[in-house]
C-alpha cells in the first residue's frame, strides 16, 4: 500500500492532471439539545480530518435541511467550513441543520476529527446556548 501511495504522490506531482482517489462522505451537522433558536453561526474545523468538503468558498456541496424553512450560507476555506443558519421564527432543536459531502484522502472521516465552534447564536427563549455535533458520516 505505501508503494501505491508513493507511486500515487509521484503521479500527482509529476501530471497535476492526475489525483489521488477521495471517497465522498455524507456529513451531518446536528444541533442536539432541545432549545429553540432564529440564528446560528458556526464553524467546522476539518485539520485533523485526512481530505476536505467538495467545492470550496461559498460553492461548497452543502445542502441546507429544508424542512427548517431558514435560509443557510456557506464558506469552505481549508481547513475551516463557516455556515450561518437565520430564520424570522424559532426553529427547535434536536435537528440537523446541514449535510455536506466530504472528500476523504484515506480511511472514513470519524466525528471527532471534525471541531465545531459556535460563533454566534440568537434565541428569545432561551439563554442556553446551543450544542452542535457531526450526527453522521455515511458513504455518499
Amino acid at each position: 500500500m505505501r508503494t501505491f501511495r508513493a507511486a500515487m504522490l509521484a503521479a500527482t506531482l509529476l501530471w497535476p492532471g492526475i489525483s489521488a482517489a477521495t471517497t465522498a462522505y455524507d456529513i451531518d451537522v446536528k444541533i442536539t439539545n432541545s432549545q429553540s433558536y432564529e440564528t446560528i453561526d458556526l464553524t467546522v474545523n476539518y485539520s485533523g480530518a485526512n481530505g476536505g468538503f467538495s467545492g470550496s468558498g461559498s460553492t461548497v456541496s452543502c445542502t441546507p435541511n429544508a424542512t427548517l424553512n431558514a435560509t443557510t450560507s456557506f464558506n469552505d476555506v481549508a481547513p475551516n467550513l463557516k455556515s450561518g443558519t437565520m430564520r424570522t421564527t424559532q426553529f427547535a432543536g434536536p435537528v440537523v441543520l446541514y449535510t455536506c459531502i466530504f472528500d476523504a484522502n484515506a480511511g472514513a472521516p470519524t466525528a471527532g476529527q471534525f471541531v465545531i465552534t459556535i460563533r454566534d447564536w440568537t434565541s428569545s427563549s432561551t439563554s442556553t446556548a446551543p450544542t452542535v455535533q457531526i450526527s453522521r458520516i455515511a458513504l455518499h
